[in-house]
């Protein structure tokens, strides 16, 4: 009987100590919205863990899923588009064009590679990982270690947008989106199109 009532909590998501939702365990799927096209082949385990050394952190386990399922994506029909939390309900639309995939380090659109761009590592905490930008290229990010491990934030450093060679990580161009990429999933939306 103890060893049913233990099965059933393994794939209920509980158990002793732990208190993470089942909705965020390995096993979820992320179903496919606005036209969304794989950037790259699935994540395998060895790949994911092979970055994660190069990071010195574990991914979130919900982005380690959407890694594994989908490895990056592109909006193919209309941007994904959300709204900060704790905003004002008047506030337009943030959005994003593509999720970063892992395939090679000097890939278009890898994760690794787009950490680089305009010195992104150099202008945020060590913790912080772009995952998605858009067309203005400002980017989605995770925290993938910290009392805030897991969450989504969008990073908009407006203007000048090339560095100016006195990079200090900073949060201050860093607006949360939600508690985690899974709920990031569930809250977007399609862009609706643009009215001057």
């Amino acid at each position: 009987m103890c060893r049913i009532l233990a099965i059933a909590l393994l794939f209920a998501g509980g158990g002793c100590g732990d208190t993470t939702p089942a909705t965020l365990g390995p096993t979820m799927k992320y179903e496919k919205k606005f036209g969304a096209i794989p950037l790259f082949a699935p994540c395998t385990e060895e790949q994911l863990t092979a970055f994660e050394g190069e990071l010195g952190a574990s991914l979130p386990e919900d982005y380690r899923a959407f890694l594994m399922e989908w490895n990056g994506v592109y909006f193919e029909n209309e941007d994904a588009a959300f709204l900060l939390k704790n905003s004002e309900d008047d506030q337009t639309d943030c959005f994003v064009t593509r999720l970063y995939g892992l395939m090679e380090a000097e890939a278009r659109y890898d994760i690794r590679k787009m950490q680089a761009g305009y010195a992104f590592n150099e202008r945020v905490p060590d913790n912080i990982l772009a995952i998605g930008n858009n067309s203005s290229w400002c980017h989605l990010c995770i925290s993938i270690s910290g009392p805030d491990r897991g969450a989504i934030y969008f990073w908009d450093p407006g203007e000048p947008w090339e560095p100016d060679g006195k990079n200090v990580p900073t949060r201050e161009w860093m607006d949360p989106v939600a508690d985690n990429f899974a709920e990031f999933w569930q809250i977007i939306y399609a862009r609706p199109p643009y009215e001057p």
